[in-house]
């Protein structure tokens, strides 16, 4: 396969070389929560890393399924969710390979895209689209960076 591998995912969180990992949720998604643009309901997480988004949705009522390709991603999902007493389905998978048993109403994709080799992103794209029910929404950050206060 090409790009990134498992091991090489498993190496940046075992290493403590995840400067991706703000500590928190994303601004963006608190923004569309308190909004409420986006409200509970079954949703996914692919790339989940180490959970914040998914403890603050599960906290916010949805019903979260997780995905993540390196072991420690899940590991610390979980201890996450369990730390704040919240559920949620945490998975170690390949999102290119990953079957949902019925597909969701939402999902968050934050980062995975970018995590992925460019040789796969039409099959990703393929896969969000078919994790999606019809009428479903993809919740999407592709680009985060600060701006300057004008």
């Amino acid at each position: 396969m090409t790009g990134p591998t498992s091991a090489f995912w498993q190496e940046r969180f075992d290493q403590q070389q995840t400067p991706w990992d703000r500590g928190a949720a994303s601004p963006q998604l608190l923004a569309w929560l308190d909004s409420s643009t986006l409200a509970p309901c079954r949703i996914l997480v692919p790339g989940c890393g180490s959970g914040w988004e998914v403890a603050e949705l599960a906290r916010r009522g949805f019903t979260v399924t997780a995905l993540d390709y390196a072991p420690a991603a899940v590991d610390r999902t979980r201890a996450l969710l369990q730390s704040q007493q919240l559920s949620g389905d945490v998975r170690q998978s390949d999102v290119l390979l990953f079957e949902p048993e019925q597909p969701f109403d939402a999902v968050y994709e934050q980062t995975c895209l970018c995590a992925l080799h460019p040789d796969h992103w039409i099959a990703y794209t393929g896969k969000l689209h078919r994790w999606l029910m019809p009428g479903g929404t993809l919740w999407s950050l592709f680009m985060q960076m600060p701006r300057p206060a004008a």
